[in-house]
Protein backbone atom coordinates (compact mmCIF):
# COMPACT_ATOMS: atom_id res chain seq x y z
CA UNK A 1 0.00 0.00 0.00
CA UNK A 2 2.91 2.18 0.79
CA UNK A 3 3.79 2.56 -2.72
CA UNK A 4 0.38 2.99 -4.54
CA UNK A 5 0.19 5.98 -2.07
CA UNK A 6 3.44 7.64 -2.26
CA UNK A 7 2.97 8.06 -6.25
CA UNK A 8 3.39 11.24 -7.15
CA UNK A 9 0.39 13.06 -9.32
CA UNK A 10 1.47 16.47 -9.39
CA UNK A 11 4.96 18.12 -9.21
CA UNK A 12 6.05 21.77 -10.23
CA UNK A 13 8.69 24.62 -8.83
CA UNK A 14 10.32 21.43 -6.54
CA UNK A 15 6.74 20.66 -4.41
CA UNK A 16 4.98 17.61 -5.04
CA UNK A 17 1.84 15.62 -4.52
CA UNK A 18 1.21 12.36 -3.72
CA UNK A 19 -1.72 10.20 -4.33
CA UNK A 20 -1.20 9.74 0.05
CA UNK A 21 -1.73 13.55 0.28
CA UNK A 22 -4.90 13.74 -1.49
CA UNK A 23 -6.35 10.52 0.49
CA UNK A 24 -5.18 12.68 3.81
CA UNK A 25 -6.49 15.87 2.71
CA UNK A 26 -9.92 14.55 2.03
CA UNK A 27 -9.93 12.38 5.69
CA UNK A 28 -8.77 15.29 7.50
CA UNK A 29 -11.52 17.39 6.18
CA UNK A 30 -14.39 14.97 7.68
CA UNK A 31 -14.71 12.88 4.39
CA UNK A 32 -15.04 8.96 4.49
CA UNK A 33 -12.81 7.68 1.91
CA UNK A 34 -12.14 4.19 0.19
CA UNK A 35 -9.80 2.66 -2.35
CA UNK A 36 -12.28 0.15 -3.82
CA UNK A 37 -11.20 -2.37 -7.00
CA UNK A 38 -8.40 -3.65 -8.21
CA UNK A 39 -6.30 -1.77 -5.44
CA UNK A 40 -7.65 -3.83 -2.48
CA UNK A 41 -7.45 -6.58 -4.06
CA UNK A 42 -3.82 -6.43 -4.84
CA UNK A 43 -3.07 -5.47 -1.43
CA UNK A 44 -5.07 -8.43 -0.09
CA UNK A 45 -3.21 -10.69 -1.77
CA UNK A 46 0.06 -9.25 -0.99
CA UNK A 47 1.03 -6.96 -4.14
CA UNK A 48 1.23 -3.68 -5.02
CA UNK A 49 -1.46 -1.41 -7.03
CA UNK A 50 -0.44 0.67 -10.25
CA UNK A 51 -3.69 2.25 -9.76
CA UNK A 52 -5.54 3.65 -7.50
CA UNK A 53 -8.83 4.31 -7.33
CA UNK A 54 -10.62 6.22 -4.77
CA UNK A 55 -14.53 6.84 -3.96
CA UNK A 56 -15.95 9.11 -1.66
CA UNK A 57 -20.16 9.82 0.02
CA UNK A 58 -19.94 13.65 -1.22
CA UNK A 59 -20.56 15.07 -4.40
CA UNK A 60 -17.61 15.76 -6.57
CA UNK A 61 -18.09 19.20 -6.90
CA UNK A 62 -17.07 19.48 -3.23
CA UNK A 63 -14.45 17.47 -3.23
CA UNK A 64 -13.14 19.81 -5.81
CA UNK A 65 -13.49 22.89 -3.81
CA UNK A 66 -12.10 20.57 -0.77
CA UNK A 67 -9.14 19.61 -2.56
CA UNK A 68 -8.39 23.65 -4.38
CA UNK A 69 -8.80 24.52 -0.51
CA UNK A 70 -6.24 22.08 0.87
CA UNK A 71 -3.90 22.64 -2.46
CA UNK A 72 -3.89 25.88 -3.84
CA UNK A 73 -2.23 26.35 -6.60
CA UNK A 74 -2.50 22.63 -7.69
CA UNK A 75 -5.30 21.83 -9.40
CA UNK A 76 -4.72 19.00 -11.65
CA UNK A 77 -8.35 17.61 -11.86
CA UNK A 78 -10.21 17.15 -15.39
CA UNK A 79 -13.53 15.64 -15.63
CA UNK A 80 -13.83 13.09 -18.11
CA UNK A 81 -17.04 11.53 -17.28
CA UNK A 82 -20.00 13.46 -18.42
CA UNK A 83 -22.17 12.25 -15.19
CA UNK A 84 -20.61 13.71 -13.02
CA UNK A 85 -18.97 10.41 -11.33
CA UNK A 86 -15.72 10.66 -11.47
CA UNK A 87 -13.09 13.16 -10.97
CA UNK A 88 -9.53 12.45 -12.11
CA UNK A 89 -6.30 13.53 -10.58
CA UNK A 90 -3.10 14.11 -12.40
CA UNK A 91 -0.41 16.49 -14.06
CA UNK A 92 -0.58 14.65 -16.74
CA UNK A 93 2.98 13.55 -16.30
CA UNK A 94 2.61 11.13 -13.27
CA UNK A 95 0.38 8.77 -12.10
CA UNK A 96 -2.85 9.25 -12.12
CA UNK A 97 -5.87 8.93 -9.79
CA UNK A 98 -9.67 8.52 -10.06
CA UNK A 99 -11.90 9.95 -7.47
CA UNK A 100 -15.33 8.09 -7.81
CA UNK A 101 -18.73 8.61 -6.29
CA UNK A 102 -20.29 5.89 -4.21
CA UNK A 103 -23.47 5.04 -6.19
CA UNK A 104 -26.80 2.65 -6.07
CA UNK A 105 -28.81 0.60 -8.54
CA UNK A 106 -31.73 2.20 -7.55
CA UNK A 107 -31.18 5.59 -9.05
CA UNK A 108 -30.76 4.23 -12.70
CA UNK A 109 -32.74 5.80 -14.75
CA UNK A 110 -34.48 5.00 -17.98
CA UNK A 111 -32.76 1.57 -17.03
CA UNK A 112 -29.28 3.10 -18.60
CA UNK A 113 -26.46 2.97 -16.43
CA UNK A 114 -24.27 4.42 -19.27
CA UNK A 115 -27.14 7.89 -19.25
CA UNK A 116 -27.84 8.03 -15.31
CA UNK A 117 -26.78 10.97 -13.73
CA UNK A 118 -25.58 9.15 -10.10
CA UNK A 119 -26.38 11.38 -6.47
CA UNK A 120 -23.58 10.24 -4.40
CA UNK A 121 -24.59 7.24 -2.05
CA UNK A 122 -23.03 5.39 1.35
CA UNK A 123 -24.16 2.09 1.17
CA UNK A 124 -21.09 -0.01 0.81
CA UNK A 125 -23.51 -3.25 -0.24
CA UNK A 126 -25.66 -1.00 -2.70
CA UNK A 127 -22.30 0.22 -4.29
CA UNK A 128 -20.82 -3.39 -4.15
CA UNK A 129 -23.90 -4.52 -6.70
CA UNK A 130 -22.92 -1.99 -9.55
CA UNK A 131 -19.88 -3.84 -9.95
CA UNK A 132 -18.90 -6.66 -11.92
CA UNK A 133 -17.34 -9.69 -9.36
CA UNK A 134 -16.63 -10.25 -5.74
CA UNK A 135 -13.10 -9.63 -6.26
CA UNK A 136 -13.32 -6.37 -7.08
CA UNK A 137 -15.80 -5.59 -4.39
CA UNK A 138 -13.80 -4.78 -1.46
CA UNK A 139 -13.40 -1.45 0.42
CA UNK A 140 -10.22 0.05 2.05
CA UNK A 141 -11.43 2.74 4.25
CA UNK A 142 -8.55 5.29 5.10
CA UNK A 143 -10.15 6.57 8.16
CA UNK A 144 -10.09 3.69 10.62
CA UNK A 145 -7.73 1.74 7.63
CA UNK A 146 -9.89 -1.54 7.62
CA UNK A 147 -10.68 -3.69 4.48
CA UNK A 148 -14.38 -4.08 4.22
CA UNK A 149 -16.06 -7.43 2.30
CA UNK A 150 -19.66 -6.09 2.61
CA UNK A 151 -20.93 -8.91 0.21
CA UNK A 152 -19.24 -11.39 2.20
CA UNK A 153 -17.54 -13.67 -0.51
CA UNK A 154 -14.61 -11.85 -2.04
CA UNK A 155 -12.11 -13.45 0.34
CA UNK A 156 -13.18 -16.79 -0.44
CA UNK A 157 -13.29 -15.61 -3.94
CA UNK A 158 -9.68 -14.29 -4.09
CA UNK A 159 -8.34 -17.22 -2.61
CA UNK A 160 -9.60 -20.14 -4.95
CA UNK A 161 -9.22 -17.66 -8.09
CA UNK A 162 -13.16 -17.49 -8.43
CA UNK A 163 -15.04 -15.41 -10.44
CA UNK A 164 -18.60 -14.75 -9.25
CA UNK A 165 -20.42 -12.08 -10.68
CA UNK A 166 -22.58 -9.82 -8.07
CA UNK A 167 -23.79 -7.70 -10.33
CA UNK A 168 -27.52 -6.26 -9.66
CA UNK A 169 -30.18 -7.54 -12.33
CA UNK A 170 -30.76 -3.52 -12.86
CA UNK A 171 -27.56 -2.64 -13.93
CA UNK A 172 -26.60 -6.04 -16.06
CA UNK A 173 -29.59 -5.33 -18.12
CA UNK A 174 -27.65 -2.23 -19.58
CA UNK A 175 -23.96 -3.59 -19.21
CA UNK A 176 -22.07 -5.24 -21.69
CA UNK A 177 -19.04 -5.41 -20.45
CA UNK A 178 -19.87 -8.52 -18.21
CA UNK A 179 -18.55 -11.09 -20.97
CA UNK A 180 -14.97 -8.77 -21.98
CA UNK A 181 -14.34 -8.68 -17.96
CA UNK A 182 -14.91 -12.59 -17.76
CA UNK A 183 -12.03 -12.75 -20.87
CA UNK A 184 -10.12 -10.66 -19.02
CA UNK A 185 -9.77 -12.06 -15.75
CA UNK A 186 -9.94 -15.54 -17.46
CA UNK A 187 -6.52 -14.59 -19.42
CA UNK A 188 -5.13 -13.44 -15.72
CA UNK A 189 -5.81 -16.84 -14.31
CA UNK A 190 -9.28 -16.45 -12.10
CA UNK A 191 -11.78 -19.34 -13.52
CA UNK A 192 -14.85 -18.54 -14.12
CA UNK A 193 -17.79 -19.64 -10.99
CA UNK A 194 -20.50 -21.34 -11.93
CA UNK A 195 -23.17 -18.21 -12.30
CA UNK A 196 -19.73 -16.57 -14.59
CA UNK A 197 -20.46 -19.63 -16.90
CA UNK A 198 -24.39 -19.33 -17.16
CA UNK A 199 -23.67 -15.44 -17.83
CA UNK A 200 -21.50 -16.58 -21.31
CA UNK A 201 -24.26 -19.26 -22.03
CA UNK A 202 -26.36 -16.62 -21.80
CA UNK A 203 -25.77 -13.00 -23.04
CA UNK A 204 -21.93 -13.17 -24.47
CA UNK A 205 -23.96 -12.03 -27.60
CA UNK A 206 -26.05 -9.40 -26.14
CA UNK A 207 -22.75 -8.31 -24.78
CA UNK A 208 -20.76 -8.27 -27.73
CA UNK A 209 -23.69 -6.82 -30.22
CA UNK A 210 -24.20 -4.30 -27.31
CA UNK A 211 -20.70 -2.80 -27.29
CA UNK A 212 -20.88 -2.44 -30.84
CA UNK A 213 -18.00 0.15 -32.38
CA UNK A 214 -17.02 0.67 -28.48
CA UNK A 215 -14.80 -2.67 -28.82
CA UNK A 216 -12.70 -0.71 -31.02
CA UNK A 217 -11.41 1.63 -27.87
CA UNK A 218 -12.16 -0.93 -25.37
CA UNK A 219 -9.78 -3.94 -26.32
CA UNK A 220 -6.60 -1.51 -27.28
CA UNK A 221 -6.67 0.14 -23.75
CA UNK A 222 -7.76 -2.90 -21.69
CA UNK A 223 -6.26 -5.70 -23.36
CA UNK A 224 -3.25 -4.73 -25.23
CA UNK A 225 -1.91 -1.64 -23.01
CA UNK A 226 -2.46 -4.71 -20.35
CA UNK A 227 0.39 -6.79 -22.01
CA UNK A 228 -2.47 -9.65 -22.48
CA UNK A 229 -2.59 -11.68 -26.00
CA UNK A 230 -5.45 -10.57 -27.98
CA UNK A 231 -5.37 -14.38 -29.47
CA UNK A 232 -5.95 -16.02 -26.18
CA UNK A 233 -8.15 -13.06 -25.32
CA UNK A 234 -10.79 -14.08 -28.48
CA UNK A 235 -10.33 -17.20 -27.62
CA UNK A 236 -11.79 -16.98 -23.98
CA UNK A 237 -14.81 -15.14 -25.64
CA UNK A 238 -15.29 -16.81 -29.26
CA UNK A 239 -16.55 -20.24 -27.83
CA UNK A 240 -19.54 -18.65 -26.37
CA UNK A 241 -21.20 -16.83 -29.12
CA UNK A 242 -23.70 -18.41 -31.30
CA UNK A 243 -24.25 -15.29 -33.34
CA UNK A 244 -22.45 -14.84 -36.70
CA UNK A 245 -22.55 -10.93 -35.90
CA UNK A 246 -21.25 -10.81 -32.88
CA UNK A 247 -18.47 -13.26 -34.06
CA UNK A 248 -17.92 -10.41 -36.94
CA UNK A 249 -17.54 -7.62 -34.48
CA UNK A 250 -15.23 -9.20 -32.42
CA UNK A 251 -12.85 -10.30 -35.23
CA UNK A 252 -13.24 -7.01 -36.68
CA UNK A 253 -12.32 -5.12 -33.66
CA UNK A 254 -9.16 -7.84 -32.59
CA UNK A 255 -7.99 -7.53 -36.15
CA UNK A 256 -7.64 -4.15 -36.16
CA UNK A 257 -5.54 -3.80 -33.34
CA UNK A 258 -3.17 -6.65 -34.15
CA UNK A 259 -2.91 -5.32 -37.73
CA UNK A 260 -1.94 -1.68 -36.39
CA UNK A 261 -4.63 -0.51 -38.35
CA UNK A 262 -6.10 2.94 -36.38
CA UNK A 263 -9.43 1.56 -34.55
Amino acid sequence: MRQSLGQVIWSAAGRTLTAGDLVSALVDRGLRVYAVGGAPREWLAGREAQDLDLYVERDLDEVHGLLQEAFPGANAARRPREQGILLRWSDGRHAEVDISILRSYRDIQGGDTWTTRFPPRSDLREDALMRDFSINAFYYDFGPGILLDPLGCGVDDIRTRTLRVITHPDVLASNYLTTLRIALFSCRGYTPGENALEHLERLADRDILGMGPRLWSWIPKNVVRKGIDPGEFAGRIRPWLREEESRRLLDQALSGQVSGQAI
